[in-house]
């Protein structure tokens, strides 16, 4: 994500650069370099936004059988502070064991046990390491309704002390959101924002 957004900032930055070799008045010069100095600033501070993602398990099908929920955990990746989306209908409910429970498809002693009324569980990602998720209605865990995801660090705090497995002592985050920041929208911000200055700066006569 910052290598995407980094591409569209250095575009931004290129264009910029080209306008300032066209132009001959030293004042709007001096305008453009303020301009990339703003723009690398911005790229310096990049790595430190802190973004999340919502992920909706399953996809468009939720948290049911119909969901293919290996494929789906396998060509996703999951970062702390991101949050996993469980969508179910009342014949499911979302409940957070232990590997050796996940394995065995185990209820007896859960870390934790979900069963919102609106049929949605909003769980926040706030460690790295594994995480082991399953159904605890009668024989769905054992069909394939149960979900394993890997949580790496932040892309801009990664250490080698990545934990195999955690357990969590908190319930489930509110579905009512917490603010997110997308870095690749972030970059695209500035991208539409710098074209729009040059537009202004092209009407103005430059």
């Amino acid at each position: 994500m910052y290598l995407l957004s980094l591409c569209w900032t250095l575009v931004a930055l290129l264009a910029f650069i080209w306008f300032i070799i066209r132009i001959k008045t030293k004042k709007m010069r001096k305008i453009l370099k303020v301009i990339i100095v703003l723009i690398m600033v911005s790229l310096i501070l990049f790595p430190f936004v802190s973004c999340s993602v919502h992920h909706t398990v399953g996809g468009s099908n939720g948290w049911n059988l119909s969901s293919n929920l290996s494929l789906w955990s396998s060509t996703t990746s999951f970062f702390v502070n991101d949050s996993l989306v469980f969508d179910y209908t009342p014949d499911h409910d979302v409940i957070e064991v232990s590997k050796s429970d996940y394995d065995k498809c185990r209820i007896n002693s859960p870390i934790s046990t979900y069963n919102d009324e609106n049929g949605q569980t909003v769980i926040l990602l706030s460690q790295p390491g594994w995480r082991y998720f399953i159904c605890g209605r009668t024989d769905y865990c054992s069909l394939g309704l149960k979900l394993s995801i890997h949580v790496t660090p932040e892309l801009n705090n990664i250490t080698s002390d990545d934990q195999p497995e955690i357990t969590p002592a908190f319930g489930p985050h509110s579905s009512h959101g917490f603010a997110e920041l997308n870095q690749v929208t972030f970059g695209k911000i500035l991208l539409h924002l710098s074209i729009t200055i040059m537009g202004h700066l092209l009407i103005a006569g430059v």
